[in-house]
This record gives C-alpha cells, sequence and structure tokens, in this order.
C-alpha cells in the first residue's frame, strides 16, 4: 500500500489520490477494465475478495444510533485499528435458535400482557410479574391449606399411575417378586400397554394388583378421606369409594 497522495510506476500496488477522491489499483497485466472486472469477480467467487480499509479524517461514532447492514450476500467484515463493540440484536434463519442462551432479566414495576416483538429479557420479567401477583392474590384471599383445596384438588397419590414406566419390563420381576410394572406388584395376573391403558388378563380366581405406600409420605393424617377410583375403559365404567383413614402411620 503506497501512501495516499503519491504517485508511482510500481507494479501490483494500491495508492490513493485524495484530491481526487480516487484509489487506484495498478496491475499491468490488467489490459482493459473487462479484464480487471473479470480479476475482481474471481477473487470474490474464490472467498478471497479484495478488500480496502481506510482511516476517516475524523472519527465517526455512532453511540446512539444503531446502523442497520444487511449482509444477505455474504459473511459481513467489520475492521477496526481500535476499540470496537459489536452488538447481534436481531439473528435470523437457523441462527435464531436461543435454546441453550441464558437471559438475565429482573421483574417489571408493573403488570403488564406480553407482546409480539418484546426482548427476551423483557417478556420473562413480565411473566415473573404476573406471578407474583397472582400469587400475592391469592394469598391475601386464601390460606395455604385453602389454596391448594381449590386450586390443586384431588392429587393423586399413587405412583406410576398411569402404568407407563417399567424398568424391568411388563410382567418382570425385581428380585424374587413379580412385577406388572414399576410399583404394581401382581398375583395370577398378567398385563399389556395399548392405546386405552393398562389391559389385565387374570389367569386364575382371587387375581389382583397392588401398590403399597406409607400414609405419613402422602402427607396425610388421621381421619383424612381419601378417594379410591378405578376406571373400566373398555365398559365406560367408574368404580369409586371414600376411605377414611383411622392409623396413617401403617401402610
Amino acid at each position: 500500500m503506497v501512501p495516499p497522495g503519491t504517485s508511482t510506476t510500481l507494479d501490483k500496488v494500491v495508492y490513493g489520490q485524495p484530491q481526487y477522491n480516487q484509489i487506484i489499483i495498478h496491475d499491468t497485466s490488467w489490459n482493459s477494465l473487462e479484464t480487471a472486472k473479470a480479476y475482481l469477480a474471481a477473487q470474490k467467487e474464490a472467498g478471497t475478495p479484495v478488500q480496502i480499509a481506510y482511516q476517516l479524517a475524523t472519527p465517526e461514532t455512532y453511540a446512539t444510533d444503531p446502523i442497520d447492514f444487511d449482509n444477505a450476500a455474504g459473511p459481513l467484515h467489520v475492521i477496526s485499528g481500535g476499540e470496537l463493540e459489536v452488538r447481534m440484536t436481531e439473528l435470523v434463519g437457523t441462527r435464531s435458535d436461543v435454546s441453550n442462551n441464558t437471559v438475565a432479566f429482573t421483574e417489571t414495576a408493573q403488570d403488564a400482557d406480553i407482546a409480539s416483538g418484546e426482548k427476551l429479557s423483557v417478556l420473562f420479567g413480565k411473566i415473573k410479574k404476573r406471578f407474583s401477583a397472582m400469587l400475592t392474590a391469592i394469598a391475601d384471599r386464601y390460606t395455604k391449606a385453602e389454596a391448594e383445596a381449590r386450586f390443586m384438588p384431588n392429587p393423586n397419590l399413587l405412583d406410576n399411575s398411569d402404568y407407563k414406566i417399567a424398568q424391568a419390563g411388563y410382567n418382570g420381576a425385581h428380585g424374587s417378586t413379580g412385577y406388572l410394572c414399576d410399583r404394581w406388584s401382581k398375583y395370577i395376573v398378567t398385563g399389556s400397554m395399548t392405546d386405552d391403558g393398562m389391559l389385565l388378563t387374570p389367569s386364575g380366581a382371587g387375581a389382583w394388583i397392588i401398590q403399597y405406600k406409607l400414609l405419613t409420605d402422602t402427607g396425610l393424617s388421621e381421619g383424612d378421606t381419601v378417594t379410591l377410583t378405578v376406571v373400566n375403559d373398555l365398559t365406560g365404567r367408574t368404580f369409586t369409594a371414600d376411605v377414611t383413614l383411622v392409623q396413617a402411620s401403617g401402610q
């Protein structure tokens, strides 16, 4: 690179003529404008385009007004001889996946609906505020026990109630004890999962499946009432019975 304003007869050099607002590339192998254009096009196609960097006479600062660069034609290269900060405010295409990104946010001061086009930090701040407002409203009106009874009624106390976990396989065994699936022991019956649920096939009278639970592990106490419900999807019948606990320390 030859300093600006310098005239030269050297071959394959770049120099500037500021008084004419010109940047001159001198290459004796170019015998026409078409030859020069062909060379530049070939360099771009090969991924090594000719690049010219120059220093501004007066530094320009873009501290408040962001600049949008349209780099749809290819990669964007930013070159600086000093301190430079680049922030990507929007990513498009496959780079828009933010599933593994971390987001710093704070709860907003006012409860407001989320809106399309808002930043993630704003969205999460609004969501946190909405949950806080809901919990505060519930706490002002209900005790903890009342809130649980009203908003979380009839929790399922059984483990693996949908029979979908079978680490030893269905109709397998843990040690010498036969199991229908995890947490469910059985007697003279086999089961198979279907689209409608667990299909039980007994091999004799008195067949059963059972799950043992310590009542103290469920948070229940003496005098509480639990509801036992069995649904037969094949017949559409539901069998329900209410049972009052008289001792919470047994099984």
